[in-house]
Order: C-alpha cells, then sequence, then structure tokens
C-alpha cells in the first residue's frame, strides 16, 4: 500500500522525518512496522487525511523529534498512557524519581542545556519539556547527585535563574498522578519560599499535607481565621527567620540585623499573644504549620484573582 500512495503523491511523498527540511510542513503518519513517512500538506484534502489517518497511525511532527526514552516518559507522565517498551530496557526502569525545574527564561540553545546536565549528573536520565522554560528530569537511577551544586553551575554557565524540586522515588504505575502532583507542590513552594532555589519534597511534606487538604479541612485544623491572622506580621517574620536558623538566636538576629536581646524581646511577645513558645520543639511545630497554612490561604486568594 506504501508504494501505491507513494505513486499517487510523488515529490510530496517522503520516507523518513530526517528528510523533511521543514517538518512541519508535512502530515506525518507511522505504518504498523513503524515506517515514518510525511506528506505535504499543501497536496492533501481534508478528505485525504483523514483517510489516511484511519489506515496508519498519524503521527505530530514535534514529537518525532523527541527520542524514543523522551516519547515514553513525555506520554506517562503528561497524558498517564503508558507506551509500549522493550523487556529489560533499563531505561525505563519502574522505579525512578523527578528533578522539576523551571527557568527564568529559556536558554538559547536546549541541545547545549541538555548536554551541560548530561555532564552534572553521572546516571541514566530523560529529560521532558513542558514548555520552553520549564520540564522534569526523569532519573532512573536511586542514587541521588549534589542538586544544589547543580543548580549553581546552570545558574552560572548559562546566566539563568534556575529552581529545582527534587521528587521522591516512585513507580510506573503512580508516575502521572505522582507527577501532577509534584508539580503543583513545585508551583506553589516557589511562590511561598522565593529565595530558594533547590527544594526537595521531604522538606515540603508540611507543604504538600496542606496542599492536599480541602480548604473545609484546614478550617477545622487551623480554625476558621487562623491565630497567625491576628499577630502582628513583624514578630510572624522574626520567628519564621528563627526557625530558618535552626532555633540559633545569634545567627537569626545577624539574619535579622537586629540585636540579640531584640530578637528574645520579640520571641517573648509572641510567646504572651499566643501562648505557644518558638524555642519549644512541639510548639515549635505548631507554629510552622500555622505559618505555612496562613502563607498558603494568601497564595490560594492571590491565584483565584
Amino acid at each position: 500500500m506504501l508504494d501505491k500512495i507513494k505513486a499517487m503523491y510523488g515529490k510530496a511523498f517522503i520516507e523518513g522525518f530526517q528528510a523533511a527540511s521543514v517538518p512541519e510542513q508535512y502530515e506525518w503518519f507511522r505504518t504498523e512496522d513503524h515506517i515514518i513517512f510525511g506528506i505535504l500538506k499543501s497536496k492533501l484534502t481534508n478528505k485525504e487525511a483523514r483517510l489516511l489517518s484511519i489506515a496508519f497511525i498519524p503521527m505530530e511532527a514535534e514529537n518525532l523529534k523527541k527520542t524514543k526514552a523522551e516519547r515514553i516518559w513525555s506520554s506517562l507522565l503528561l497524558e498517564g498512557k503508558i507506551l509500549d517498551r522493550d523487556k529489560g530496557d533499563t531505561i525505563f526502569s519502574n522505579f525512578f524519581y523527578m528533578i522539576h525545574f523551571f527557568l527564568k527564561e529559556a536558554p538559547d540553545d536546549k541541545a547545549d542545556f541538555e548536554e551541560a546536565i548530561n555532564g552534572l549528573l553521572s546516571v541514566s536520565f530523560t529529560i521532558v519539556w513542558e514548555n520552553h522554560i520549564q520540564g522534569v528530569i526523569v532519573v532512573h537511577h536511586h542514587e541521588r547527585a549534589r542538586h544544589e551544586e547543580m543548580a549553581d553551575i546552570i545558574a552560572t554557565d548559562f546566566y539563568i535563574d534556575i529552581s529545582i524540586m527534587v521528587s521522591q522515588v516512585t513507580s510506573l504505575q503512580n508516575g502521572h498522578a505522582y507527577y501532577v502532583e509534584q508539580k503543583k507542590l513545585f508551583f506553589a513552594a516557589r511562590r511561598l519560599y522565593p529565595g530558594r532555589h533547590v527544594f526537595y519534597h521531604e522538606n515540603l511534606l508540611p507543604l504538600s499535607l496542606i496542599q492536599t487538604l480541602p480548604s473545609e479541612k484546614r478550617n477545622v485544623l487551623f480554625g476558621q481565621n487562623n491565630q497567625m491572622d491576628h499577630i502582628d506580621p513583624e514578630l510572624i517574620h522574626s520567628v519564621s527567620v528563627f526557625f530558618e536558623h535552626n532555633l540559633n538566636l545569634t545567627t537569626a538576629s545577624k539574619a535579622l540585623f537586629i540585636h540579640r536581646n531584640s530578637l528574645q524581646y520579640r520571641i517573648d511577645r509572641f510567646y504572651e499573644a499566643t501562648r505557644l513558645d518558638p524555642k519549644h520543639f512541639h510548639d515549635a511545630v505548631i507554629i510552622s504549620l500555622l505559618i505555612l497554612d496562613q502563607k498558603y490561604e494568601q497564595f490560594v486568594q492571590l491565584s483565584q484573582k
């Protein structure tokens, strides 16, 4: 049949994606034998295109540029479809973890960016681009890389601000659902913690828990009106910095550019207003969740505008 189609369309027919100088000018199809061919759109009627789509498997030009691994992982993560893969192929192992990344601007050359990632990761991986500035690196190995160093090198070499979030290990069966959940978490984390550039799922567990709770449930847990809504924002900020510095008064006060005694005074005022002591572990956990819930509620309200 393919020979007849080739004879019918003549020079408008090409076999193989590489044969096209401008792939977007062609309608692409694949036979059951995995032979890819294209026909110039200008030489195809709508009826002919529909008939060819019935007889063969239609393909997008952009997808043809992807490697086999990129097509499989893109289909799994973005669409929730598991495509056929070769048995025993370690590139498509049943367990993997993801490195979500967000670039402030698009790199001049994606190939150079991917080559840089290849030099920084010593394990097998596949990059799935969601758009020109963000995507996910699928790592087919349990070994963790030095992600802070990777982010610093990318930012320095490409003069682009980059944020990344490292997920936990998951399975192919849970891949799509986990990807969607992690993408939402990464988006919220970038908004709530604009000063950070490297996130780990385990450190974002409190945010993940709050994010997955319905607003009604959060109101039950934290109260219809979060206690933090009635506290001086300066006190909340001071306590937050105190937590970020592992309850160390000296380093926290330096970060706030205030005297150590001034920070102690603010912590005492916070305790008087809430009856929760930031210097005690159990109270600190509760305070952290209350502050995080307040920030997340503000984030949700801004997102809805």
